[in-house]
């Protein structure tokens, strides 16, 4: 989505890493998660879920079945893939977003997901919530100096 977006534009990674897209959800990613099967890489952090609460909204069992699927696919292609998956980052109380209170159970969802498939969860919602000026206007978009911190953090989770 968005968030992992900005890695691109801030320099922080480049295209031929990062899979991504403004407005991203996981029924509309199909293209993004065939390139990443088509690259076959030993390790993928997925981070979705923002935009998908807009669209599944309370049905968080369908959001995680979808999820389900799309790491079954990718496991299928590549069983010996190491998965990463990143919690919702939070948002602001202040920001306009349809969805925002299902964030906790989502964030649970996945929590309890990536147990089941035995996945690597990541949650680094304290990197906001312990900096609050991180925070884009919007209260969702985290800023260019977010970025360092929770990429050092997803390296250091992912023994990289």
């Amino acid at each position: 989505d968005s968030i992992a977006e900005a890695m691109l534009p801030y320099g922080y990674l480049n295209s031929s890493i990062v899979q991504a897209r403004i407005g991203a959800t996981l029924d509309n990613a199909d293209d993004l998660f065939d390139k990443v099967i088509s690259n076959r890489p030993q390790r993928v952090v997925l981070c979705f879920g923002l935009n998908d609460m807009v669209e599944y909204q309370e049905n968080v069992s369908e959001y995680i079945e979808t999820y389900n699927n799309k790491i079954d696919g990718l496991k299928k292609d590549n069983p010996q893939i190491q998965i990463l998956i990143l919690s919702i980052l939070p948002i602001q109380s202040n920001a306009r977003i349809s969805g925002k209170q299902y964030l906790a159970d989502y964030n649970n969802a996945i929590s309890t997901m990536c147990e089941q498939q035995q996945i690597r969860f990541v949650d680094a919602s304290f990197i906001l919530n312990d900096n609050p000026s991180l925070y884009d206007e919007d209260g969702i978009h985290p800023k260019k100096e977010f970025y360092p911190r929770w990429l050092l953090y997803i390296a250091e989770e992912f023994n990289i």
